[in-house]
């Protein structure tokens, strides 16, 4: 498939004279699109998606810097641009330079001109389109790869580490031997595929290729089963954390779901990467903070709440069905009363109270969707001793009734 050629010049007798003043075809160019000013220059462009433009400067309604700075923007370095304009002035060609330009031509330009010019044009073109297929080639092998790794540490198939290490290496991958899995997955989603996940893998993939690219940091991520699966040498858990959170953060807003992240404990060896990867799976689906994204290490708590805060949680998703208060929670940890309703408090800007209420009703309404137990059935299995009072509840949090909401589903 040619090349597609747009030429913006607002003097008709030039603009036709462009289209003919060279064999546009021995350059692989099969298709030519005009305009006669800036503004409309990028309407077309937007349209056709031209691989290379050859622009006038001064133009009524907007002039060519001007497109070339908006096409920057919209379409990027993709598309080749030239100018050919019959003001010389300092300023001009300084601008194009910082738009990227190939080459400003002074009018009259002679045939010869354009066509080193172009010949420069499609050089350039081609050589992005071999780095592309070198890249794709490169992202294929990775990603066959990174499969494999993660393959392995999901089913413990160590014994296939020793062939997977010869391959990762004649591919220049790292191989890690000893370090921590991360595992991440949408807090309470039942979706399949989930794009956010995919999302958050491609982000923090960036983050952790920069810090990479200035120190030993050696990572492997992908996804499994709608989770992400990711493996880091013995690194700065604080940069690894740091990396997390600004994940986090390039996403806020576009999804409603949060996201949890589990890291491991450290592992010595391969062989002790499954149980790093069941670590960190089990604290990525706990679900103890559904209300927020957050990360949480293996035998630390989380970065940003107390082990105490994770231990009450604990209790709580655990024994919801029981007649729990913070009397029982303060026993349990070895702390006063007042000291669990201001950890709520601080940490988590709820309270005991309220979050027990959350974990019984999200668990009461999984229930209701199984349609396996009656009303006053799921109201005793999460911790409520009378149905009335638990379909009051239930009402004033969810929006309707019990019964409504199995109606609701099964609509």
């Amino acid at each position: 498939m040619g090349y597609k050629l747009l030429i913006v010049e607002d003097e008709p007798f030039a603009r036709k004279g462009l289209q003919s003043i060279v064999d546009w075809k021995s350059f692989g160019i099969d298709e030519i699109f005009v305009a006669k000013n800036g503004q409309e220059g990028i309407g077309i462009a937007k349209l056709v998606q031209p691989d290379i433009i050859l622009t006038d400067i001064k133009m009524p309604v907007m002039d060519g810097l001007q497109m070339i700075k908006k096409l920057r923007e919209i379409i990027g370095d993709e598309v080749e641009i030239a100018i050919l304009s019959g003001y010389g002035e300092f300023e001009y060609a300084k601008m194009a330079l910082e738009y990227n330009v190939v080459n400003y031509l002074l009018k009259p330009a002679r045939a010869e001109e354009i066509k080193d010019t172009f010949r420069r044009i499609v050089s350039n073109i081609e050589r992005k389109k071999q780095i592309k297929g070198n890249e794709e080639i490169i992202n294929n092998t990775a990603d066959v790869l990174c499969s494999k790794v993660i393959r392995i540490l999901v089913h413990n198939n160590y014994s296939e580490a020793e062939d997977l290490k010869k391959e990762l290496e004649q591919y220049g991958f790292p191989f890690i031997e000893s370090g921590y899995v991360i595992s991440g997955s949408i807090v309470n989603s039942k979706e399949e595929n989930p794009p956010q996940i995919f999302d958050f893998i491609r982000v923090l993939q960036g983050f952790l290729k920069e810090i990479e690219e200035k120190s030993d940091l050696k990572s492997i991520c992908g996804s499994y089963h709608d989770k992400l699966v990711c493996i880091i040498n013995n690194y700065n858990l604080d940069a690894i954390v740091e990396a997390i959170n600004k994940s986090f953060d390039s996403l806020e807003g576009k999804y409603k779901e949060k996201i949890s992240v589990g890291i491991s404990s450290p592992f010595e060896s391969f062989k002790e990467i499954h149980k790093s990867y069941e670590e960190a799976k089990a604290l990525s689906t706990n679900n103890l903070l559904p209300f927020k994204n957050n990360i949480q290490i293996y035998g630390k708590g989380t970065n940003e709440f107390s082990k105490n805060l994770i231990a009450a949680l604990n209790i709580i998703h655990e024994e919801y069905m029981k007649d729990l208060n913070i009397n029982y929670i303060a026993e349990r940890l070895n702390v006063s009363d007042s000291y669990i309703m201001h950890m709520f408090k601080n940490e988590i800007n709820t309270t005991f109270n309220k979050t027990l209420l959350d974990v019984r009703l999200k668990k009461a309404q999984e229930l209701l969707l199984t349609g396996k137990l009656r009303v006053n059935e799921v109201a005793y299995a999460v911790g409520f001793n009378d149905e009335k009072y638990f379909t009051i509840i239930f009402k004033k949090y969810i929006g309707c009734t019990p019964t409504q909401f199995i109606k609701n589903n099964n609509a």
